[in-house]
Order: C-alpha cells, then sequence, then structure tokens
C-alpha cells in the first residue's frame, strides 16, 4: 500500500527513487535483526520442525538465488530478511539479492500508484508484474538445471 502511495503522491519516477533508498533500508534493517536476534529464535523453535530446518538448510546452501527467488516472488519482506540475517548468507548477498529482486515489484507498484494521474502507467505496472514472474521461473528453471546435474 505504500508504495502504491508512493507512486500517487510523487509520481512513479520519484517514488522508484524513494523505494528503493526507504525498501533496501528496510530490508537492512530486518537482515541486521536476524543477525543479532534470529539464531537465537530459530534455536528455541521445535527442533522437529521440518519446514524451518529444510527453509534454513536451503538457504544456507542458496544464499543469493534463493532470496533473489523470494523477492521476486513478493514473500513477505521482512521475514526473508530476519530468515537470511539469521543464516550464513553474506550481508554483501542479501543486498544484491534483495536491490535486484525488489526492482520488478517496485516499478509495478509506483507505476500501478501513478496511474491515478496517467493512466499509460498501467500497462507499464503490468509489464513489471510479468517480468517478475518470468525472472523468477527463469532463476527456478536455472537452479533446478544446476542441481540436476551437480
Amino acid at each position: 500500500m505504500l508504495s502504491l502511495s508512493a507512486g500517487a503522491l510523487f509520481g512513479p519516477t520519484k517514488a522508484v527513487l524513494i523505494l528503493i533508498v526507504a525498501e533496501n533500508l528496510s530490508a537492512f534493517i530486518s537482515y541486521t535483526m536476524g543477525k543479532y536476534f534470529g539464531k537465537s529464535i530459530i534455536a528455541s523453535l521445535d527442533k522437529n520442525n521440518r519446514f524451518i530446518h529444510t527453509f534454513e538448510k536451503y538457504i544456507y546452501k542458496n544464499g543469493f538465488s534463493s532470496v533473489l527467488t523470494l523477492r521476486l516472488l513478493y514473500a513477505p519482506f521482512d521475514l526473508v530478511g530476519y530468515f537470511a540475517g539469521s543464516s550464513s548468507i553474506s550481508y554483501k548477498e542479501f543486498a544484491t539479492a534483495t536491490f535486484v529482486g525488489i526492482l520488478p515489484g517496485l516499478f509495478m507498484s509506483a507505476f500501478l500508484g501513478g496511474s491515478f494521474r496517467n493512466p499509460i502507467n498501467i500497462l507499464i505496472s503490468i509489464i513489471f508484474f510479468i517480468l517478475g514472474i518470468i525472472l523468477s521461473k527463469f532463476i527456478k528453471q536455472k537452479k533446478a538445471y544446476a542441481t540436476k546435474y551437480t
């Protein structure tokens, strides 16, 4: 909602710049919180919870691509940061995947919000939404191929 509001209030171009700074700052904060508090929280969770341990192992093995894919698929923003921070992913890897992964959704929401002023922005928004989905499918296929042959 905030991204749509930024597009409506500032126009899509200014909103993109504002959102890049704001979302990367938010990602840094959630990653840092995960680094300092996440390991103890995950350790306190049920040891038999297969989902958490499978997810943790997956992120450990596939840091960049897992964060990138989750960003492209619009997974809950802060949760991705918390999990990444609590894992062994370096901040550089996390920040790069976050920056690249948020761009399609960021452009989509900024232009969708800006469509109140200019209806052509709806079309631009749809293009970025489709681009995000295509990129996530491409990464998933590439990962499946790499896993199959390693």
